[in-house]
């Protein structure tokens, strides 16, 4: 009996989703985007799994966070809200996974260590539209420092063109060294100033897709997630009935 108890605890143990546990993935975060009619432009019965890759040939996120990008891509990526085809984001990604990567780690190597998945998420969906050029630009540099300096709770456009773009000033060296040694990342303060610097580029595109994006991903992130805990948790009742059958 004591056996099977181990085992059986055992088993339960394997439902989770990363380092995100499962009651944290049910709980609706805060809305802190534009506004209650910006997020409800997502219509989730016109959306589809149908061409979702679902396995990925890259490692910087993980599974959930690659689906919840690729899905709003292929829905709501393009500059009217609309989708960017079926095949861009299998053609693209991991090409940019490893420029973001490399960008990051080179500069700032102790972020990755310390963001969630959801925040590397964010952060990845963020340069993959803002800072995916061949040159870098710094603005998802700008974004990090905002959210890690404890000084600054809004958005503040005039701090970060003293970064973007301004490699080796004051303001940029002070941004690596905060961001590279800062860990209580606050995904909350992470998505507004994504928001605040979507806001600053195009107020069209803004308005179709970029308002809404960092909490529809999340949203997406976590119907992946709670999908998997579902299957998992279908796998292993099975499992386990099997597993009590042999005993009995």
């Amino acid at each position: 009996m004591m056996r099977f108890l181990f085992v059986f605890v055992f088993l339960l143990g394997l439902v989770s989703c990363g380092e995100e546990n499962k009651s944290k993935a049910f709980i609706k975060a805060p809305i802190n985007m534009e506004s209650e009619n910006c997020n409800s432009r997502r219509n989730k019965s016109t959306e589809s799994d149908n061409h979702i890759l679902g396995k990925y040939d890259a490692a910087t996120l993980d599974k959930c966070g690659y689906y919840a990008i690729e899905k709003f891509e292929e829905h709501y990526g393009n500059a009217q809200g609309g989708s960017m085809g079926d095949a861009y984001f299998d053609g693209n990604y991991k090409k940019f996974d490893e420029l973001i990567k490399k960008r990051v780690k080179d500069l700032t190597p102790n972020v990755w260590n310390s963001l969630s998945k959801k925040d590397k998420m964010q952060l990845w969906s963020f340069m993959y539209n803002s800072d995916s050029g061949n040159v870098d630009k710094y603005r998802w540099l700008a974004i990090l420092d905002l959210t890690a300096n404890e000084n600054i709770n809004d958005f503040d456009e005039p701090y970060t063109m003293n970064i973007i773009g301004n490699k080796g000033s004051k303001e940029w060296n002070n941004a690596v060294q905060r961001v590279n040694s800062y860990s209580g990342w606050d995904s909350n303060k992470l998505k507004k100033m994504i928001d605040g610097q979507y806001k600053t580029y195009n107020p069209t595109i803004y308005s179709n897709t970029w308002c809404y994006r960092p909490n529809t991903l999340e949203e997406m992130y976590n119907e992946c997630c709670n999908n998997a805990l579902l299957k998992n948790s279908d796998s292993i009742n099975n499992t386990v009935k099997d597993f009590i059958s042999k005993l009995i």
